[in-house]
């Protein structure tokens, strides 16, 4: 096992702070693992199908890897003294939001000029989708702001 002495290592703010946000990442990754080793969760999306291709071992091996890695990663936020990182909701799907858009606006017919001539149709017929799908991806991100900005005055008595 790895370890450290009882004395941590010397780490200013910036650091702790690249930790903390490394730690959840990794924490956020052994998750997705726990989820994609699930052989009864067929339903991820309309869009996504995963082939059942793990070797049958795989969920009873890994079990007592990703617990013991996970035990490892919250031992090292203890002693980095990281902590639990607090996340808001309504910021996280605010963030998945301006991804997308930014995703979708990259899509549009002047974002594929990269990948060859672009056909005067991407503009006329598929940028018009493509910007109906980013208004609706900044509705969801609206509804989140909403919340995090406190109670709908029309909820008030």
């Amino acid at each position: 096992m790895v370890s450290m002495t009882d004395l941590p290592p010397v780490l200013n703010e910036h650091q702790r702070r690249h930790f903390a946000v490394l730690l959840v990442g990794l924490d956020e990754a052994l998750a997705r693992i726990e989820q994609l080793a699930e052989r009864e969760r067929r339903a991820w999306g309309p869009l996504t199908e995963y082939a059942d291709d793990l070797p049958e071992r795989f969920t009873a091996e890994a079990e007592p890897l990703i617990a013991d890695l996970r035990s490892r990663i919250v031992g090292l936020g203890d002693l980095l003294g990281t902590g639990p990182r607090q996340m808001s909701r309504a910021r996280s799907i605010r963030a998945m939001v301006t991804s997308a858009t930014i995703r979708l606006q990259d899509s549009r017919a002047r974002g594929l000029r990269g990948y060859g001539a672009v056909d005067p149709t991407v503009h006329q017929r598929l940028d018009p989708v493509l910007e109906d799908l980013i208004e609706r991806f900044r509705a969801v991100g609206r509804l989140a702001a909403w919340e995090a900005a406190g109670p709908n005055p029309s909820d008030e008595p």
